[in-house]
């Protein structure tokens, strides 16, 4: 009995040293940035969602139209936005955000990218992990609030 906590106890050890470790190596990455003005594919993990790519069923969300709005009023709402979700904003052009959130337990990395698509009236987002495989759909969820938050202020206007 004994010999089988100590077991039990050094599993969970383990377990919390590695998620541990990874909290860490995510915090030290980058965000992905930019690829040919575009946001980047997501690649095979489903730890990621990206609006960029329509031919990618497994990580494709719609982006949000921007209607006629002008540039600067989008993207001030859009890091009004960011800050209301949590996020702290790690890089900035005139028409990309690069954005960073962290989950509380271990602190994991996760970016979130928005691009603005002026030509098409669009904003393109991105949400990926930057450890692990599966995420239990945290990106997902991530952009959905996003889009939820973004349509509630722009309902009627």
């Amino acid at each position: 009995m004994r010999i089988a906590l100590l077991i039990i106890l050094s599993v969970a050890i383990a377990g919390v040293a590695v998620f541990e470790v990874l909290g860490r190596k995510s915090g030290a990455g980058e965000p992905p940035g930019l690829s040919d003005g575009r946001l980047k594919a997501c690649g095979q993990r489903p730890n990621c969602v990206c609006s960029e790519y329509p031919g990618d069923p497994a990580h494709y969300t719609e982006p949000i139209p921007t209607g006629n709005r002008a540039k600067q009023e989008v993207m001030r709402s859009v890091r009004t936005v960011i800050k209301e979700m949590g996020g702290t904003i790690e890089g900035e052009t005139e028409d990309y955000l690069a954005v960073i959130f962290k989950s509380r337990l271990f602190r994991f990395v996760d970016d979130f990218e928005v691009r603005l698509d002026r030509g098409n009236r669009l904003l393109h987002l991105r949400s990926s992990s930057r450890v692990g495989h599966s995420d239990m759909g945290a990106n997902q969820k991530r952009i959905e609030r996003f889009k939820e938050i973004w349509i509630a202020r722009h309902s009627g206007s």
